[in-house]
C-alpha cells in the first residue's frame, strides 16, 4: 500500500515485489523498521500492528531501494463520519470497519458502513457460496485514490484462515435488451484471528 490507516490491535501486511501484480519475489531480502513502536510495530515479514493512536512511518528497505510508508493509527468512530484526505476508520453497529488511508479520499465525504442481512440481498447467493455477512458501504461520490480496507465480522464457527469473497450485485445485458442480475466479485479476503473477514488482494493488502 502507499499509506495505511488502521485502529489499535489490527494488522496490515506489506507486500514487496518488483511486479505490479506482486507475483514476482524480490531478489534480495527486505527489512522493515518502525519510526515509533508505541504507535505501530512491524515484524520481519512486514506485518504492521497498530499499537497506539498517532502517526508514524514504516521504512521498507530492499537492496538499495527504500520506501517510507506513512501509517496512521486511529480509534474507530461509530456511525456516519465526515472524513477528508487525512483518512479515517469508521465502524458499523456490528463492529464492521472501513479503513481509509491518508490520500484515499480526494475530498471531504461522509463515510459509513451499515450491516445488512441475507434477507436484505436482492437475490440468492451463487451456487456453492455461503452468506456470511452483508453491508452497505458509503465513501462519497468520487472513486477512491487508494482502495479501502475492510474488516467484517463473520459467524463464530468460521475458522481463522478461511478464504472469503466480497461480492456486490450487478447487471449484465442480454441480447434482447433486458438485463440479468448477477453477483460481481470485487475482492477476496481471509478470516483473521479476531473473526473478521479482511480484504487481502493486492494492492489492497
Amino acid at each position: 500500500p502507499a499509506s495505511v490507516t488502521l485502529p489499535p490491535a489490527l494488522t496490515r501486511q506489506i507486500l514487496v515485489s518488483p511486479s505490479s501484480d506482486f507475483q514476482t519475489p524480490t531478489m534480495l531480502p527486505t527489512r522493515f523498521f518502525s519510526g515509533d513502536v508505541t504507535i505501530a510495530t512491524v515484524d520481519v515479514n512486514g506485518l504492521i500492528t497498530g499499537v497506539g493512536v498517532g502517526e508514524t512511518a514504516i521504512t521498507v528497505i530492499n537492496g538499495l531501494n527504500e520506501f517510507v510508508l506513512p501509517v496512521s493509527v486511529t480509534a474507530p468512530r461509530v456511525g456516519t463520519v465526515m472524513a477528508g484526505v487525512e483518512g479515517t476508520v469508521a465502524q458499523g453497529s456490528d463492529g464492521s470497519l472501513v479503513m481509509l488511508a491518508p490520500g484515499a479520499l480526494r475530498e471531504a465525504a461522509e463515510v459509513s458502513i451499515t450491516p445488512r442481512t441475507e434477507a436484505d440481498q436482492p437475490m440468492g447467493m451463487p451456487s456453492g457460496f455461503q452468506f456470511l455477512a452483508g453491508f452497505d458501504l458509503n465513501v462519497g461520490d468520487r472513486p477512491l485514490a487508494i482502495p479501502a480496507q475492510l474488516a467484517i465480522p463473520v459467524p463464530s464457527d468460521i475458522v481463522a484462515g478461511t478464504t472469503v469473497f466480497f461480492l456486490r450485485p450487478g447487471e449484465l445485458p442480454n441480447a434482447d435488451g433486458t438485463t440479468t442480475q448477477v453477483w460481481l466479485q470485487l475482492d477476496s479476503g481471509v478470516v483473521d484471528e479476531h473473526g473478521m473477514a479482511r480484504t487481502t488482494s493486492p494492492p489492497s493488502t
